[in-house]
């Protein structure tokens, strides 16, 4: 949600194909890398990030939904992210969906969320407001929440 990426760790894995190796470097196949790194993206320090102050509780499909933020005027996109479920390292399900802003004031917008369940199945979801800046877009933290 803040916009930060943790990358996980790598290691060799026994594919269980007639017999186990060892790797260059002296990595076997029983040996697992407990690393991992958090990323910040150059936008974390752009100045302060927008922030989301509230979602109306009428967040579903086909809704006129309000967001209010501060920073509506700078405010470019609204975005609905899936949350992940990776498995065998492929998520089928990730996807990304903006939504339309279909009016403004200073304190908030407006926005329509797709009726669609192709577009929008059940489940949950971060929402982020992308602000206009010089050095392109800047989200906020993330909003979580649920489609039913």
């Amino acid at each position: 949600p803040s916009g930060q990426i943790l990358v996980g760790g790598h290691a060799p894995t026994s594919t269980l194909d007639s017999y186990n190796t060892t790797f260059p470097g002296g990595f076997t196949s029983g040996f697992r890398n407990p690393s991992f790194e958090i990323y910040d993206p150059p936008y974390m320090y752009w100045g302060p990030q927008p922030t989301i102050s509230s979602v109306s509780s009428n967040f579903g499909r086909g809704a006129n939904v309000t967001v209010t933020t501060p920073d509506a005027p700078n405010i470019a996109s609204v975005m609905l992210v899936r949350n992940t479920a990776i498995t065998h390292t492929i998520d089928g399900d990730q996807r990304t969906v903006e939504l339309p802003i279909v009016s403004r004031t200073s304190g908030s917008l407006h926005v329509e969320v797709p009726s669609s369940t192709a577009v929008l199945p059940p489940g949950p979801y971060m929402l982020f407001v992308n602000k206009q800046t010089t050095k392109g877009l800047q989200p906020s933290a993330a909003r979580q929440l649920t489609l039913k």
